[in-house]
């Protein structure tokens, strides 16, 4: 039998040798080094990955599974009669090469959006997109005519967003297909919407240095920047996922998210519903990380949000604290200054409202740490993604009108509760 001092000695081995491990208890790692086979993988593997299932075969795991997506290992997982630890991080470390093989063979294909869609993970295909994109817009801004050079650009992709919102109708009857259809079509509208605004700048140079950036080499590496900030590409497998609208509220709060890197933590204020939290998961996504959120309490202490981020920078994992201002403000001052005095060693996200009352005053014990004080985009913004996706070739005047005719309709009609005006109904009524 070993003591508690044993069992808190070998877990901490084991998330020095595999930082991911911060984000298991001690029971949980004990449990794995004492079990065998591909149960207890199974049970634990979604406690640090986006991957929910495995495929096994013949006692060897061969693939695992995110969200209806399937990604194949290169060589399968022996499993029988280890320790479901050592199998669970063989899991994780096949994921990765498996996600750089995937990303090696698709570059250098000339794909457009439906390839894109039905051929490749997800996450390969807004990989290659984002790729593309950031060479393009470089390539038209080194021309003797930037203007010009991305006014074609703009054209040019005007229209392929266009002939990717068709790409919806033909995926109808394929799920899985249309997931990815969709997130390629908000992020291409994204790039249309990046390109107006770079058309329409005095300075187009110094507004494309803002932006986010990504390369792709031939070899499969990937570099990202930021606002001028290098970031890590995380390398972890993310499975399908819904993508969010990007609006000029997304870029802030990505700058805001990217300068905090090197300096501890950024910051994210605002009212329930302006899309705090999910504004950080979608950047980690774009990063190829594993966005982990916790939701914070008055039962959170200022160690546990230590272990987290030390597992989560270390691990490639960008750490999201929700309602950071719920915590107790012993334990909150206690975590921003070990942040201040390690910005080295950490990167955090931390969300909260400043307007519920009972809260704790984050706002005074940031010292410097970036913050943004992030709005609810307006509907009509939200409304040309939620169209785009369903396949509506004139989003931006259909999107148009529909906002007019529920701003029309909220503030000339019944005041009953039973009507609802607000983003969720909006939704409901083009999809």
């Amino acid at each position: 039998m070993s003591s508690p001092e044993q069992i808190a000695a070998a877990c901490d081995a084991a998330r020095a040798k595999y930082p991911l491990f911060h984000f298991l208890s001690h029971d949980a790692i004990w449990h794995l080094m004492q079990s065998t086979g591909v149960e207890s993988v199974k049970q634990h593997l979604s406690l640090v990955s986006e991957a929910k299932g495995l495929e096994v075969s013949e006692g060897a795991i061969t693939a695992v599974f995110a969200n209806e997506e399937r990604l194949p290992f290169d060589a399968p997982i022996k499993a029988e009669g280890r320790d479901s630890l050592s199998v669970l991080q063989d899991v994780l470390a096949a994921m990765t090469a498996a996600l750089k093989n995937h990303v090696k063979r698709a570059v250098g294909e000339k794909a457009n959006t439906a390839h894109l869609a039905a051929n490749h993970l997800q996450q390969v295909g807004e990989l290659v997109l984002a790729s593309a994109f950031t060479a393009a817009v470089s390539n038209a801004l080194a021309d003797s005519d930037p203007k010009a050079a991305l006014a074609r650009l703009k054209s040019a992709k005007e229209h392929a967003l266009a002939s990717a919102t068709r790409v919806l109708l033909a995926a109808k009857s394929d799920a899985l297909t249309l997931r990815r259809a969709r997130n390629l079509v908000l992020l291409s509208l994204h790039h249309v919407d990046q390109l107006v605004q770079l058309c329409s700048a005095a300075d187009p140079k110094a507004l494309w240095t803002t932006m986010l950036h990504t390369e792709l080499s031939e070899n499969g590496d990937v570099k990202v920047t930021l606002n001028g900030v290098s970031l890590p590409y995380g390398w972890h497998y993310n499975g399908t996922h819904e993508r969010i609208t990007h609006t000029q509220h997304t870029d802030a709060a990505y700058r805001t998210i990217a300068a905090g890197y090197g300096a501890g933590a950024a910051h994210l204020k605002g009212v329930a519903g302006s899309g705090k939290t999910e504004t950080a998961r979608q950047l980690a996504l774009d990063l190829g990380m594993y966005a982990l959120v916790y939701n914070c309490s008055d039962c959170c202490d200022y160690l546990m949000y230590m272990n987290a981020v030390k597992g989560g920078s270390a691990g490639g994992v960008m750490v999201v604290f929700d309602e950071f201002n719920r915590s107790e403000k012993e334990h909150a001052e206690k975590f921003l200054t070990w942040l201040r005095e390690n910005p080295q060693a950490a990167w955090c996200v931390c969300t909260w409202n400043p307007g519920y009352a009972g809260r704790t005053d984050i706002e005074g014990m940031i010292h410097g740490m970036p913050v943004h004080a992030v709005s609810v985009p307006e509907q009509r913004e939200l409304l040309r993604g939620f169209m785009a996706t369903e396949g509506f070739e004139m989003f931006d005047s259909n999107a148009a009108a529909v906002a007019g005719l529920f701003a029309f309709a909220k503030q000339h009609l019944t005041k009953d509760s039973a009507y609802d005006w607000g983003l969720r109904a909006l939704k409901v009524a083009v999809t």
